[in-house]
C-alpha cells in the first residue's frame, strides 16, 4: 500500500508550495479510515500534486501510492483516489513540465487497475474505466479487457466511460461501437459517444445531434465523477452552427426547468466563443425570457445582456421580462439583467422600473452598475429633470444607508458600491447635473474619489463644494480642487506626504500625472525615489507602477533619459501587464529608449507587452518585417489591446499581414475569448470592424 513511501527523498521534490516534504504525510492521511482526516488530506494532496491542472515533480512518484490505496478492500472513496490519478493524466485537464512523468508513471499502474473493472462499486468502476483511458502507452493491454467489460456491464455511467475510455485509446477502432452507441437507450450512454465522436475527428453525421437532442431531453445525462460540470455547451459547440441551433430549439421546448437552463447557458456560451451564433440563437432566448422559472428568466436575460446592441431585436421580450423584478430582492434577478440589457440597447423601458424601485426605497443594483460603466466609457444615458432629481433622491439614501454599516463587508459590497455608482452616473452628466452639487458633497464623506471627481467633471458650478473638497485629504478630491482653482498646492502637498511613506498605494499615484507642470515641486523626491527604489514589496505589481508613475513624471519635467532608464529596464523585463506600461513609456522617450533594445525585444515574448514593444521597437528603426509576426500573435491569442496591434500594422504599411487579419476577421472563433463577459462580444465585434478596415487599408497600399 503505501511500502516504500520512506525511500523517495520528497524534499528534493516540488509540489505548487515548494518542497513535497509533506506528501508522505499527507498520503497516510488519506490511507485513515477516518473521514475528517481522509477529506483533510484528499483535499491537501489535490491542492498540492494537481493544483489547478498544474502537475510537478512529486506528482508521478506519488501515483503509485495512490494506486496501491485505491486497490485496498473497504478503502475510503477509492474512486476519489481514481480520479485524481486520471485526471493528472489528462491531457485536456493536466499540464506543466512533468505532466509526461506523470502520464508515463500512471501507464505503469495499468496493470494493477484493470482488475478494478470488476470491482463491486459502480463508482471505482467508472473512475478506473477514465484512468485506462488516459494510459495510451498500454492500449494493447487495456482495450481487449475495456470491450470485455462493456459487454457485460450494465450501469449506464459505467458504459459511458468504458465507451469514452475505449474511443481515447483507439477513436478508429472504436469507431462502430461509438456510432451504435449514438442510438443506445441509455442516455448517458449516448452523451459518451456522441463526445466519443466529436472526438475521432470523424464527419458530424446527422446521428450526432438528434443524440444529442435525446440524450439531454430529461437533463444532463453524465453526472458521475469524470465529467465536466457543464457537458451540453461542449457538445453542442463542437457542431456546425445550423445543428447547433437545431439541437438547442428542440431542448429549449423541454417540459424540464434544468434543460430550459442548459439551452441559455449553452446560448451565452456559444454567442461569447463563435461570431456566428448571435444570429443564429438569440431567437431561441424570446421565449425563455418569460419563462415561468425564474432561474431560466436569469441566464436568458444575462445571455441578452452579454451581448450588447445586437440584443435589440429582444427588445420587447426584455421590458416584458421587468414585470417580475422583485425590488426587495438581495439577489441579481432575471428582472435586473433584462434592465441591464434594455439599457445597453438603448431602449428606454428601462425607467420606469428603476424610478419605481428608487421611489420604494429599494436599489436597482444592476441597472445602476451598467448606467455608471456607460458613464465612464463616455456614453452616459441621456439626462432629463426627473431622471437628475431621481439620481439625487437616490444617493442621499445610499449614502446614509452606506454610512450606517461602517466598515465594509463582503456581504454588504453592493450597498457600499452603490453611492459609487450614483456619483459615476452624475459625472457623466457634467455640468448639466449641477443641481446635484449638494448631494455630491454629503458623498464625498463616503466616496471621496468617485464624489470628487464628478464635482471636478461640473466646472464652475462646483465652486460651492470647494470647502469640503478642501477639508478631504484624499487626491481625488485635491485634483479637484486644483481642476475647479487651478491651486495645486493641496494636491502636491498630499502627494508629498505620500512620497514620505514607506508603503505606497500605487493607485494614488495616477493623480501625479493629472498635475503635469505643477508636479515640479515633487521632483527631488521622485528622482531620489527612482534613484533609490525602496525593498518593500520588492517585485510586486504595485511597486513597479508606483515607480512607473514616477518615472512618468520625472520624464515629462525634465527630458532626462538617464533618471527613468532602469526603472524601464527592469519593469520591462518583469511580466506582461507592468512591461507594457514601461514600452508606453518608453515610446515616449523616442530615441533616448535605444538603450533598452534588449528588453524591448525580449518584452516581445510577453503576450500583454508585445504590440507596445514591438510599436517602440520600430520607432528606435527595426525592420516593419521583423515585428510583425509577434504583432500578429498578440492578435492571435487574444491578449492585449487588439485594435492597437491593427493600428500599428496599419502605421508600419506591414502588407504582409493583410492576408492574416482577412482570416482573423472572418474566422468564426471569436479572438477575444477571456475577460468580462460583458465585453468579450462587444470587444470582438469591435475587433472584428477594425480589423477589416485594416485589411481594407493595407491592400490600398499595394494598389
Amino acid at each position: 500500500m503505501l511500502e516504500g513511501l520512506d525511500e523517495i527523498d520528497w524534499t528534493a521534490l516540488e509540489h505548487a508550495y515548494g518542497d513535497a516534504g509533506d506528501v508522505p504525510q499527507l498520503l497516510h492521511g488519506v490511507a485513515s479510515d477516518d473521514p475528517d482526516t481522509f477529506a483533510e488530506a484528499h483535499f491537501e494532496l489535490c491542492s498540492s500534486i494537481f493544483h489547478q491542472g498544474t502537475v510537478y515533480s512529486a506528482s508521478a512518484p506519488a501515483v503509485r501510492f495512490l494506486i496501491g490505496l485505491a486497490l485496498r478492500p473497504g478503502g475510503r472513496d477509492r474512486h476519489r483516489l481514481l480520479g485524481l490519478v486520471g485526471a493528472m493524466a489528462d491531457p485536456d485537464l493536466a499540464y506543466g513540465d512533468s505532466a509526461l512523468a506523470v502520464k508515463t508513471a500512471v501507464a505503469a499502474e495499468a496493470g494493477r487497475v484493470m482488475p478494478l473493472l470488476d470491482d463491486a462499486d459502480v463508482r471505482v468502476r467508472e473512475t478506473a474505466a477514465y484512468l485506462l483511458g488516459q494510459c495510451g502507452a498500454a492500449a494493447a493491454e487495456i482495450l481487449p479487457v475495456l470491450h470485455r467489460r462493456a459487454d457485460v456491464e450494465s450501469e449506464p455511467l459505467v458504459r459511458a466511460s468504458l465507451l469514452a475510455a475505449a474511443a481515447r485509446l483507439d477513436p478508429l477502432g472504436a469507431a462502430n461501437r461509438v456510432d451504435l452507441c449514438l442510438h443506445d437507450r441509455e442516455p448517458a450512454v449516448q452523451a459518451a459517444a456522441v463526445f466519443a465522436h466529436l472526438r475521432s475527428g470523424r464527419p458530424v453525421t446527422a446521428a450526432v445531434p438528434e443524440a444529442i437532442i435525446s440524450a439531454w431531453r430529461d437533463g444532463t445525462p453524465l453526472t458521475g465523477s469524470v465529467w465536466p460540470r457543464h457537458t451540453l455547451d461542449k457538445a453542442v459547440d463542437a457542431l456546425e452552427m445550423p445543428h447547433a441551433a437545431h439541437v438547442l430549439a428542440a431542448l429549449a421546448d423541454s417540459s424540464r426547468r434544468d434543460v430550459r437552463h442548459y439551452v441559455a447557458h449553452t446560448v451565452s456560451h456559444l454567442n461569447r466563443c463563435r461570431r456566428s451564433a448571435l444570429p443564429a440563437l438569440l431567437p431561441l432566448l424570446e421565449p425563455l425570457l418569460g419563462d415561468p422559472d425564474e432561474d431560466v428568466r436569469r441566464a436568458a436575460a444575462s445571455a441578452a445582456a452579454e451581448a450588447g446592441a445586437a440584443a435589440a431585436p429582444l427588445a420587447d421580450s426584455l421590458a416584458a421580462a421587468t414585470r417580475f423584478a422583485d425590488p426587495a430582492s438581495a439577489y441579481v434577478t432575471g428582472a435586473d439583467h433584462a434592465l441591464k440589457a434594455l439599457l445597453l440597447i438603448g431602449d428606454p423601458r428601462w425607467r420606469e422600473p428603476v424610478l419605481a424601485a428608487w421611489a420604494a426605497g429599494h436599489r436597482s443594483y444592476t441597472a445602476t452598475d451598467t448606467m455608471a460603466h456607460l458613464a465612464l466609457d463616455g456614453h452616459p444615458i441621456p439626462m432629463d429633470d426627473e431622471l437628475l432629481d431621481a439620481v439625487r433622491v437616490r444617493l442621499t439614501v445610499a449614502v446614509a444607508v452606506a454610512s450606517g454599516l461602517g466598515s465594509v463587508r463582503v456581504t454588504d459590497i453592493a450597498v457600499h458600491n452603490e453611492p459609487v455608482h450614483l456619483t459615476h452616473i452624475l459625472r457623466g452628466w457634467g455640468a448639466a447635473a449641477q443641481r446635484a452639487v449638494p448631494e455630491l458633497v454629503s458623498a464625498l464623506g463616503r466616496a471621496p474619489h468617485t464624489a470628487g471627481a464628478a464635482l471636478a467633471a461640473m466646472g464652475e458650478a462646483a465652486m460651492p463644494a470647494l470647502p469640503a473638497l478642501r477639508a478631504i485629504p484624499v487626491p481625488a478630491c485635491a485634483q479637484a480642487v486644483w481642476q475647479l482653482t487651478g491651486d495645486a498646492a493641496p494636491l502636491v502637498e498630499i502627494m508629498s506626504a505620500l512620497l514620505d511613506r514607506p508603503y505606497r498605494n500605487s493607485h494614488e499615484f495616477r493623480h501625479l500625472l493629472a498635475l503635469g507642470p505643477a508636479a515640479l515641486p515633487l521632483l527631488p523626491k521622485l528622482t531620489a525615489l527612482l534613484a533609490n527604489p525602496p525593498d518593500s514589496n520588492v517585485g510586486s505589481i504595485a511597486r513597479h507602477q508606483t515607480l512607473l508613475a514616477a518615472a512618468t513624471v520625472v520624464w515629462r519635467l525634465t527630458g532626462d533619459a538617464e533618471a527613468v532608464l532602469p526603472t524601464l529596464r527592469e519593469a520591462l523585463t518583469f511580466d506582461g501587464w507592468i512591461a507594457g506600461s514601461a514600452a508606453a513609456l518608453a515610446r515616449e522617450l523616442g530615441e533616448a529608449a535605444a538603450p533598452l533594445l534588449p528588453q524591448l525585444r525580449e518584452a516581445l515574448g510577453l503576450r500583454q507587452a508585445r504590440v507596445r514593444a514591438a510599436e517602440v521597437l520600430w520607432q528606435l528603426g527595426t525592420d516593419a518585417e521583423q515585428l510583425v509576426e509577434p504583432v500578429l500573435e498578440a492578435l492571435r491569442d487574444g491578449w492585449g489591446p487588439g485594435t492597437d496591434a491593427v493600428d500599428l500594422l496599419v502605421r508600419m504599411r506591414a502588407v504582409s499581414a493583410a492576408a492574416t487579419l482577412r482570416e482573423l476577421a472572418e474566422r468564426d472563433r471569436r479572438l477575444i475569448a477571456s475577460g468580462s463577459a460583458d465585453e468579450i462580444i462587444t470587444g470582438d465585434e469591435a475587433l472584428r470592424a477594425r480589423l477589416r478596415q485594416g485589411v481594407a487599408q493595407l491592400s490600398a497600399e499595394v494598389v
